[in-house]
């Protein structure tokens, strides 16, 4: 048996058939990028009465996403001490109630639009089995309440074997990524929005309007949204390549 080298997500799922562009299309807004950025993106511009273009080199959540650990969670490694030190408590503490925020507007989604996507509440663990990461942990979970995170620090946790030490966050949450955005994407096409797969973008030309180029033809916007994992065209230098996505708008003049 030959070894499965694509994550679970996009081996659990059926394969998308959108189809690619052809020819030239005039929108509102043109978004780069069928993950989650991407597609978040185009939805709720949709709800807004906008016309969308959605386009992805491959198929919708075949990229970074559909390789994500579908979790969803205010602990992110030992983040928080470090933030409070270099960028005050403020910036820690808003931080930690935007990805909470994030947490509960995902919630409300998958409910409003019933979407079946494995969605649960679970408690996030951040753990270590080296002695010599417990004082890095007793001063995260002290960073984390100040930041307002309920935050412990416990020995207990769901994993197979012992550990030393682990920080616990309560009302975290996981689903499956590539189900939920397979669900969206069929929220996007109609009243004038678009989704094509299998186009490669390759340039944007600014103007009037902003024209993008792909290997299948162009489309007219007056807004671009790069959501790819990295950006091919990052003018202002604004993409963080230690970040697992990368955001941007580009705007006609």
């Amino acid at each position: 048996m030959e070894p499965v080298n694509r994550s679970l997500w996009i081996e659990t799922t059926p394969e998308t058939a959108y189809p690619a562009l052809e020819g030239n299309v005039e929108v509102d807004v043109a978004v780069i990028g069928a993950g989650i950025t991407g597609l978040m993106t185009a939805w709720l511009l949709k709800c807004e009465a906008r016309r969308v273009a959605l386009v992805e080199m491959r198929r919708v959540g075949e990229g970074a996403t559909g390789y994500t650990t579908a979790k969803l969670t205010v602990g992110h490694h030992l983040i928080y001490a470090d933030l409070a030190k270099k960028q005050g408590l403020a910036t820690a503490r808003a931080y930690a109630d935007s990805n909470q925020w994030a947490i509960e507007r995902l919630e409300q989604l998958v409910s409003e639009n019933r979407i079946n996507c494995d969605w649960e509440r679970a408690a996030n663990f951040i753990y270590t089995e080296d002695e010599q990461w417990l004082s890095d942990l007793r001063g995260e979970v002290e960073a984390m309440r100040r930041a307002g995170i309920s935050a412990e620090l416990t020995t207990e946790t769901d994993l197979r074997f012992p550990v030393l030490g682990a920080i616990r966050v309560d009302a975290q949450a996981q689903f499956h990524p590539r189900k939920f955005l397979q669900a969206l994407a069929e929220k996007i096409v109609g009243d004038g929005s678009h989704l094509y797969e299998q186009t490669l973008v390759s340039n944007i030309l600014s103007g009037d309007e902003c024209t993008v180029v792909s290997n299948r033809g162009t489309i007219r916007a007056r807004h671009v949204v790069l959501a790819t994992h990295l950006p091919f065209l990052d003018r202002g230098f604004f993409c963080s390549f230690s970040s697992a996505s990368c955001w941007r708008s580009v705007g006609a003049p």
